[in-house]
This record gives structure tokens, sequence and C-alpha cells, in this order.
């Protein structure tokens, strides 16, 4: 990780003193991403190796016979968590270049800004989907099943935090470029 950090001749110490600062920060949230997007993988493979569990416990709730769940349909009903999953990688690997390019002092510029902005719109992409996924499994699984669940089933309080989470990125984004554009229109001036 400490290919990452490069400096340069045009760095000032006060931007070296930055870039330590903030070293372990940008660590941890590469961190924590990665871990993020793996516990996600582990979840959902810890339900799909389950059928039974899961029919049992969820399907019965909603009075649908499991008999009725071909294995077709059990696993047909998890290919949009693999969409999901990718977007959500697409997400990580924004936040990884992110974070690569604070580390490497490229902090308040319109550049960085505008990876912040991509970072907001993979994560507004991959809550997108996340919340379409959820609906679908469950009319993939068994169209009786959608029929069943209520509204505030389909869609999680979670789903909702990410999307508030995605527009203060992008609202942060979109101030940092503004603050990076007058900070160099005043270098031209000088």
């Amino acid at each position: 990780m400490t290919e990452d950090v490069e400096t340069s001749s045009e760095s000032s110490p006060r931007d070296a003193r930055l870039r330590e600062k903030i070293g372990w920060i940008c660590q941890a949230v590469r961190i924590a991403g990665v871990v993020w997007l793996l516990w996600g993988i582990a979840q959902s493979l810890w339900v799909w190796t389950r059928r039974a569990d899961f029919i049992d416990k969820a399907l019965k709730n909603y009075g649908i016979d499991p008999a009725t769940i071909s294995d077709f349909n059990y696993w047909l009903a998890y290919s949009p968590v693999l969409v999901t999953i990718a977007f959500d990688a697409f997400m990580v690997s924004r936040l990884w270049l992110l974070v690569r390019g604070y580390l490497k002092g490229d902090i308040f510029s319109v550049e960085a800004a505008c990876r912040l902005r991509t970072v907001a719109l993979a994560g507004f992409a991959a809550t997108a989907v996340s919340a379409i996924a959820r609906p679908m499994q469950f009319a993939l699984m068994s169209p009786t099943l959608l029929t069943r669940l209520s509204p505030w089933q389909l869609i999680l309080p979670e789903t909702l935090l990410y999307a508030l989470i995605c527009g203060f990125l992008l609202a942060l984004a979109a101030i940092f470029k503004a603050g990076a554009e007058v900070a160099e229109e005043n270098r031209q001036f000088v």
C-alpha cells in the first residue's frame, strides 16, 4: 500500500503533513469498502446454500407451500444478487481510486472532486440496483410471494440510508469542485 503514496517535487511540506494525517483514514476507508463488499458476498452465499432453512422460515410465514418453488426458481431468484454484487464492486473500485488519489496528494483539486462525484454516482447506481433486485428476487422465486409482501418489506431502510449518503457525497463533490475552481482562478490572478 505504500506504493500508492507518492511525493513529488511540487508537493509542499504542508501537503505531506496532510497526507500523513489522512493516510490511516484512507487505508481504513479502503479496508472498510472491501470488507463491506466481501461481507455482502458471504451473506449471499450463506443464504444461497441454505435453501431448506430459507424456504421453511421465510416462505411459510407468508402461507406459501415450499413445494411450489422449484430448484430452478430458487437459483434464478439469486441472479439479481449477482448484478447487485457487480455494481457494489464497481462502487468499491471507484472508492479505491478516490482514496488512491488522496494518498498521492491530489486532495483539493477538480479531479479529486470529480472522483468523489464518481463514487457518489456509482453508489447511487448500486443502491438503485439493490432496491430493484429485492422485489425481483421475490417475483422470480414465487410471484405469489411478491404479492403477499407489504411495500415496507420490499425496500429496506438501509437502502434509503445508502441513497442519503450518496446524495451527501454528491453535494460534497460539487462543493469541493466549486472550491477547487475558485482556488485555481485565484492562483491565476496572483
